[in-house]
């Protein structure tokens, strides 16, 4: 083997030998406030740890072009599955609402009057128009804890316009339908309890 093929091999060991330079991935949290605790005239709401759809049980940022596929953004992602970055935040809400005696997490042992089960039906950034749309679809649902029955039930959705087709842009959007749609929830749970107390239970 002459000394240009020698050559030629070791330059291209070397050029299979460098890594390729990791690509940054940005992670993003919602911005909503945790505002400080009220106590009200309500029952102790008991809230549980929201689901997700299939599709949204994941950190990835989701995005839709069309209506039967789901893509998710290469380089960003949620800080965590979206469901556990809202739990916090809906316990926030109720209990800066001032209309419970307390609100409590599931798993924390404490007798309460009235569970809140909620879960993620769609969180994402909808590209099919212009301008496209932060989406958040949200079920809700009112247990008499006593009573063993449902006492309430509700969907609840908002789209907001995205200020770029990107995931910052997602991501910006998709914040404020979150922080509508929590106050949507709260003032659903405090007409749902406040109503079944005027008439004095079921």
């Amino acid at each position: 083997m002459d000394r240009w093929t020698w050559l030629a091999l070791f330059g291209l060991a070397g050029c299979t030998a460098l890594p390729s330079p990791p690509t940054a991935v940005h992670t993003y949290l919602f911005s909503a406030p945790f505002p400080a605790p009220r106590r009200g005239p309500g029952p102790v709401l008991l809230i549980t740890a929201p689901r997700a759809a299939a599709g949204y049980d994941r950190p990835g940022i989701a995005y839709r072009r069309s209506p039967t596929r789901l893509d998710y953004y290469a380089a960003s992602e949620w800080a965590d599955e979206p469901a556990r970055l809202i739990e916090p935040l809906i316990i926030a809400a109720a209990e800066a609402s001032g209309g419970f005696e307390a609100v409590v997490s599931a798993g924390t042992g404490l007798t309460a009057e009235t569970r809140l089960d909620t879960e993620i039906v769609r969180i994402e950034h909808e590209l099919q128009s212009a301008p496209s749309q932060g989406r958040l679809t949200l079920r809700a649902q009112l247990v008499d804890l006593a009573g063993g029955r449902v006492i309430g039930t509700r969907r609840f959705d908002a789209s907001v316009p995205s200020r770029s087709d990107d995931a910052e842009g997602a991501v910006a959007a998709i914040d404020t339908a979150l922080a509508r749609v929590l106050e949507q929830v709260v003032a659903f749970c405090l007409s749902t309890t406040v109503n079944r107390a005027k008439r004095g239970g079921p």
